[in-house]
């Protein structure tokens, strides 16, 4: 199972990405810096569902941060 996060700021927290290494956790992040709704989360995930099954292919540990444009990958060093 992956992990499917709200956190903006998860490419500056240390600990948390220290977390998903210890974890070797799959993680997507949603990093729009605006208030989002809970249809706005639903809509940014569902719009990028099939991209997040495709990388789920691939081992851990990573996270993504994810919008509604596009999945970057957040360096875990």
């Amino acid at each position: 199972m992956a992990i499917i996060s709200r956190d903006a700021a998860i490419s500056r927290r240390r600990v948390e990405k220290d977390a998903v290494l210890a974890a070797d956790a799959q993680m997507f992040a949603i990093t729009d810096p605006a208030q989002l709704r809970v249809w706005d989360l639903l809509e940014i995930v569902m719009h990028r569902w099939r991209d997040m099954e495709r990388l789920r292919e691939r081992p851990g540990p990573y996270i993504f941060a994810v919008s509604r444009t596009r999945l970057t990958e957040i360096d875990l060093s």
